[in-house]
């Protein structure tokens, strides 16, 4: 009868419906067909509160035990919660799944495997959840009694980079339809032509079964196998393991671990030749090379960081520079104990590549919670932004150091206090970014009393041709309503030296509602500020000075959304990058953000050939279509190359791409 997905019924509450399987009747205010769905658009929904139930009433009685398949969606991270499926047959009721413990909230991520019982009339769904709250179902399939038969094979890929130092870097899926639920099939390998792959750089190659991915970027984990790799032959690599199948979808994903000492350039490339179910050889629809860009995990989670050795939950807030020496210097927030912004216990962290970010340096600690204010114990440190003084090659650090337990955006009004108000303090390197001063603190300079706090935008600064040093900066504080607002906003700006970092100054704002931004001397000498956009829509707020933020103008790509303006979701960090004369281009413009309206998916690069005022589609690279954290910050390489260092959720990662891509010029592709 196939997959019972809930399109085809009416959304909102219901207490009848017919679907492929039978009859739904439920009791009012237990039912509802709920506007997301798994593989579809909808899905059932047993709605909240307590003990309610929604009955399937079986077309077929199944003549012999028959299995159930769906998945299923926690729609509440609340207690209490219990979930079962009950089956009725002649004898009486017998439970046949309890997903109390097994039910995860979030992304249909649980799978549910039962047995009907022979001569089964009805199936029974019951929950017990908070009040506006529920369990989603979708996907429903009951097995037909038949041997399973294999239908088609697919493969599926999109761009998911293999990043050097992660367990778990999907290549990619065959997706795997079967029929019948007797003598199941097992997947037992496939035979890959990985032409163009340096087989040397590959630690280990895994088969998982399982979902799409999680909210972390990791794929949902059914059961992983390591595979056996048979010869050394790149145009014919056999993998060999075992995973069984169901009937319906199965999802068999390729998944690389690359050694320690690989290095963050080319591709792993991958194109299969076929597939083997119980050691047979067996076509797939389409035979196509796949090609996932190799990056470092330059800040990963759960590792230990120099010199204390202490291990960290979270990577956070990418920042990176060129040095004048060539360097590149990436700094990260190396959040300890959780994800969670400042106040926290959090140490700025930085790495470094000589080689063009081909190999980094283990993350050690830039500055530490306790060295930020001397006479100050805890709170901590982060929100790095980076710039390099052209002219004396000093490398610049702002962070922001958070020492009460107020939120960073809630210090007091009327003082500059560290113990009332977060500061705003700089560290340096004149060692290419071997070791960092003590930190300075700005605060007075740069922050007014009646401002609540005032600090970096993250990411990076600039160096003026005339060697003015720019951060960019967000300055929070609040409205009384007199004016018809009110609450604590933000306000972008930039804070500014014109004697190489001995004293600092502060512009006003363009607007208010921009907070996280970032800065380029456009050609005509004046500054562009790029902010993250607090104020709702999904379209970045841009301005320029000619003044040093006395004054600003707006401009014309300004929250626009007609095709010459940069798309967010919502409210995000991005990285904007002037470059001038490369990839064989005057003055172009590189932006990076996650290019999407709604989660922080899709990370891009853009390029703009006007100074800003379009970003034709054909200029843009997608270069992480996964969710992730959101935050980048872009840095050139050389006169090949742009680096992005970039968030996943948790952990931060760098990846190269030469200019001709994102050009669509002869490729320079490395191999």
């Amino acid at each position: 009868m196939g997959i019972e997905n809930f399109d085809s019924l009416p959304a909102g509450s219901l207490s009848k419906a017919n679907t492929v399987y039978g009859s739904l009747e439920a009791e009012q205010d237990n039912l509802a067909i709920h506007n997301k769905g798994k593989s579809g658009t909808q899905s059932l929904r047993l709605l909240g509160g307590e003990k309610k139930q929604v009955t399937l009433t079986l077309k077929e009685s199944p003549k012999i035990d028959v299995g159930l398949q769906a998945w299923a969606e926690r729609w509440t991270g609340q207690d209490p919660f219990e979930f079962k499926i009950i089956a009725v047959t002649p004898s009486g009721e017998k439970e046949i799944y309890d997903g109390q413990k097994a039910v995860r909230s979030g992304g249909f991520h649980t799978k549910i495997n039962a047995t009907i019982p022979a001569k089964t009339t009805k199936l029974i769904f019951q929950s017990t959840t908070p009040e506006k709250t529920g369990v989603l179902i979708d996907d429903l399939y009951i097995v037909p009694v038949i041997p399973m038969k294999f239908l088609n094979a697919e493969v599926k890929s999109d761009v998911w980079p293999t990043i050097i130092r992660k367990p778990q870097n999907p290549l990619l899926r065959f997706d795997i339809e079967t029929e019948g639920g007797l003598k199941p099939l097992t997947f037992t390998g496939t035979t890959l032509d990985m032409t163009g792959t340096n087989l040397a750089q590959i630690e280990s190659i895994s088969f998982i079964k399982g979902g799409e991915f999680l909210d972390n970027g990791d794929i949902v984990v059914e059961e992983e196998t390591k595979a056996k790799i048979i010869g050394n032959n790149p145009k014919a690599v056999k993998l060999e393991g075992s995973l069984p199948l169901e009937s319906g979808s199965n999802k068999i994903w390729i998944s690389v671990k690359l050694k320690d000492n690989a290095k963050a350039k080319g591709f792993i490339k991958a194109k299969p030749l076929g597939i083997f179910l119980n050691n047979k050889a067996t076509p797939i629809a389409e035979k196509k090379m796949v090609a996932q860009r190799i990056g470092y995990g330059i800040g990963m989670r759960d590792t230990e960081v120099l010199p204390t050795k202490r291990v960290t939950k979270c990577y956070r807030i990418p920042a990176m520079v060129l040095s004048k020496a060539g360097t590149l210097i990436a700094a990260a927030d190396i959040r300890y104990n959780h994800n969670g912004d400042l106040p926290a216990d959090i140490d700025m962290g930085v790495s470094r590549s000589t080689d063009g970010g081909e190999t980094w340096t283990p993350m050690t600690i830039a500055l530490a919670f306790k060295d930020a204010l001397p006479g100050f114990k805890g709170a901590g440190n982060g929100d790095a932004a980076l710039l390099v003084d052209n002219k004396s090659g000093r490398i610049w650090m702002a962070v922001l150091w958070s020492h009460g337990g107020h939120p960073i955006w809630s210090g007091k009004q009327g003082t500059n206090a560290p113990d009332q108000t977060s500061q705003l303090v700089l560290t340096y390197s004149d060692d290419d970014g071997k070791t960092w001063s003590k930190a300075i603190n700005i605060t007075d300079q740069i922050k007014k009393p009646e401002w609540g706090v005032n600090f970096q935008g993250p990411g990076s600064g600039i160096c003026m041709k005339d060697g003015t040093l720019v951060f960019p900066c967000q300055f929070w504080y609040d409205y009384d309503g007199t004016d018809g607002v009110k609450g604590r906003k933000a306000h972008c700006s930039i804070i500014y030296s014109k004697d190489q970092g001995k004293t600092w100054n502060v512009g006003t704002s363009p607007v208010r509602d921009t907070s996280e931004a970032q800065v380029v001397e456009l050609a005509d000498g004046s500054i562009m500020i790029n902010s993250r956009n607090e104020a709702g829509g999904h379209w970045r707020a841009i301005y320029t000075t000619k003044d040093f933020g006395a004054t600003w103008q707006e401009h014309p790509t300004n929250n626009n959304g007609n095709g010459n303006g940069l798309i967010e979701p919502g409210a995000c960090q991005g990285s904007i990058l002037y470059v001038p004369n490369k990839g064989g281009v005057k003055h172009p413009l590189f932006f990076s953000n996650p290019s999407f309206g709604g989660s922080r998916k899709n990370m891009t690069i853009k390029a703009s050939l006007d100074q800003g005022m379009s970003w034709p589609e054909k200029f843009h690279v997608l270069y992480d279509e996964r969710n992730g954290g959101g935050y980048s910050s872009l840095a050139p390489i050389n006169d090949k190359y742009i680096g992005v260092l970039y968030e996943g959720r948790f952990n931060v990662y760098f990846l190269r791409i030469p200019y001709s891509e994102i050009f669509k010029q002869k490729s320079t592709t490395e191999q």
